[in-house]
This record gives C-alpha cells, structure tokens and sequence, in this order.
C-alpha cells in the first residue's frame, strides 16, 4: 500500500477533527457486500445505501450466514471474479470468519488496481473483538490485505494506529431507518414514560473491560425502576427478572411507545459513542435521555434542544421528574421530534455511507472536498 494513502486517512483525521463531515457522492462503484447480519438484525438501509453507490447491475450481496461453510471460500472468490469489485464492503468483527488468504484471493481476481477491499467493525467485543486491541492479531493480518480498517471509536483507530495498522480509520455506525422511524407501533405492548434497551450487556463479559459502564447501567436502571415503577420498561438479556426478552426487530416498538429513552455509552474510556441505540431512540421520536460521553457535541446533539445530557444518576432523575410533568407534554414531544430529524438528516445508513466516500478517495489517493453536515 502506498504511504501516500495512509497519510491521506490521517489527513482526514486533521480535516474533521474526528467528526462525521460529509462530501459529494464518490465515482459510481461496483460493490461486493460480504453481509454478515443476522435474519433478525437485516440492516436493509445498510444494504440499500451500499447500493446506492452502485449502478444497480453493479451491487452484489452474499449473506454470509446462508452459505454453506464449505463453500464460502469458493463462492465469494467466484463472484469477485465475476463482477470485478471496485469497492468490498466486509463487517468483520471477530476471528475466524474471512481468512486472510480469501481476501487476498479476492483483491487478485478483481484484477483492477482501483478496487478498495474494507472490513467495518461496529461491534463490541471482549478478548476477541475491537476493544482487545493488544490481543486482535487476527485484525492485523487482515489489515495486511485492506485498505481500510474503520472503527466506531476513534480510541480504537489510535491504539492500532500505535501499533501499526496505518490504514486503521474511523466511520461512526449508523441506524436502519427502514425500522426506526417517527410513529406509534402497537406490537411491544404498554407504553412506558421511560425505557433502556440494554440489549445483551453480560456482566461476566464486561468486568474484563477497563472504564466499563455496566455498574452505572445496572444503578441508573435500579433508579428509574424504583421511581417510574411499571412505566419503566428494561429490555435485555442478563439483566435479571426485571428485564423483558426483545427481539431485536421489536426495539423500534419500543422506543416509539416511550416517552423518553434512556441512553449510556458503552464504555467510558473510548472516544465516541458505539453503539447505535442512542440513533434509533432519536429516529423514533423517543426523547433521549443520554449519558454524556467525549466529543457527543460534534454528533450535532444540543442539550435541551434534541436531547437531554445527564452526568449523574441523580441528574438524570431530576431530569427524566422535570420533563416527564404532564405540564411540559407538549415540549417534551417537540424534543422528540427535533431529535428525530437530527437522526434523519445526519446518523442513517445513507448518510454514513456518503461519508464512506472521502474514505475510498483517500485509499485512493485522492482527497475531495469535505463539508461539515451541521
């Protein structure tokens, strides 16, 4: 890889200051999707925005939990050739699912030297995932074969970086607006003044992790239990007896019954927020009540205006008391509204894929202009 494009990712870097600055549409690409989702978790924007940087006899998809694992190999190599990639788009997030040696293969057969092959991680993991950088020795491997490694947290991007994965970047996930979306959904059940969708949080899991929330989750979800009672709704898994089982296509039902929504980054030592729960609750009108985490004024978010900062689990009482009053219905409601065009206009999967853009220039080694979305 030439050093010319790591510098031009770094560039990027300096350009945005870390922030998702967006710009004009790249080249028309012919896309190879490795899709790595679940039947219950579609990403159908996801798909539709990568798509959408394609001619529509230029995107070709392989779900990959549909192939047999005999032949997966041999079926991504085969539509590589096939349609020539100039752009692959892989969600890789743990070892053990794409080999190096497949990736190179494909990269071979695209036979073009403008395709950009990158693997996007926006999971959370434990000894084997993002957050275990010293550990990921898998990702470095791989790395030898992208152009592009993207994170959701820029403290990831820099730890690789420091260790030598120079064309580690930083992509914020985005949310499937297909699913989350302004309006009322009767499927989940009783409405609720607040609710936390502390999906799959296991405490045995998150205790190896320095600076991790789970203790705060678990405080701040005993508080609202314990003030709103029965019109405080917790969905999860590990979460004890409290918690509701939620199917992961449920979540937008949930958020757009709520009244409010209870956001917490996932962990306190990273740079930006991962997850893209704080999106969806946004998307769906919910107004969201959110921990604050570094850098969350460059995601456009205003306190008071589109949603409501806490520090303390106190504060988020005195908040979620203050804004739930039957008095200030009407402004809560407009809270929630403004929350759900900021996530419209700026965090879908539309919009992060048109961000993707400068990242494919850069690996490129071309730069285009860049303007801030807000």
């Amino acid at each position: 890889m030439a050093e010319t494009r790591f510098q031009n990712l770094w560039k990027l870097d300096a350009i945005w200051g870390h922030a998702p600055w967006r710009s004009a549409p790249a080249q028309i690409e012919r896309v190879l999707h490795i899709h790595l989702s679940t039947p219950e978790e579609p990403q159908t924007s996801l798909c539709c925005a990568l798509a959408s940087l394609a001619s529509p006899a230029e995107y070709h998809r392989l779900d990959w939990t549909s192939l047999p694992a005999g032949q997966r190999h041999k079926t991504i190599v085969t539509a590589a050739a096939a349609l020539r990639p100039t752009l692959v788009f892989m969600q890789l997030q743990r070892p053990g699912v794409l080999s190096p040696g497949t990736i190179a293969e494909v990269r071979r057969v695209a036979g073009t030297s403008e395709v950009v092959i990158m693997s996007w991680c926006g999971d959370v993991g434990g000894t084997q995932g993002p957050f275990a950088v010293q550990g990921d020795q898998w990702a470095y491997e791989l790395a030898t074969h992208c152009d592009l490694m993207l994170y959701t947290s820029m403290s990831q991007v820099r730890a690789h970086r420091s260790r030598g994965m120079h064309n580690a970047a930083y992509l914020q996930i985005g949310y499937d607006e297909d699913r989350y979306f302004e309006g009322q959904d009767g499927e989940s059940g009783s409405r609720f003044a607040v609710s936390f969708l502390g999906v799959n949080y296991d405490e045995r899991h998150w205790t190896s992790l320095p600076g991790n929330d789970i203790g705060l989750r678990r405080t701040a979800a005993a508080a609202m239990a314990k003030e709103f009672g029965p019109r405080f709704g917790l969905f999860g898994h590990h979460w004890g007896p409290a918690a509701n089982h939620l199917a992961p296509a449920q979540s937008g039902n949930v958020y757009r019954q709520s009244d409010m929504a209870l956001s917490i980054s996932i962990c306190s030592f990273q740079e930006r927020y991962s997850s893209d729960r704080l999106f969806r609750g946004l998307a769906c009108g919910s107004a969201v009540l959110m921990k604050s985490f570094d850098d969350w004024r460059s995601f456009g978010l205003v306190h008071g205006e589109n949603v409501l900062v806490w520090e303390t689990v106190e504060e988020a009482l005195a908040l979620a008391r203050a804004w739930l009053d039957p008095v200030r219905r009407e402004e809560l409601r407009d809270l929630g509204r403004r929350g759900a065009r900021l996530a419209r206009e700026h965090h879908s999967w539309g919009i992060r894929m048109q961000e993707l853009c400068p990242f494919i220039a850069a690996a490129r080694g071309t730069l285009p202009e860049v303007t801030r979305p807000w």
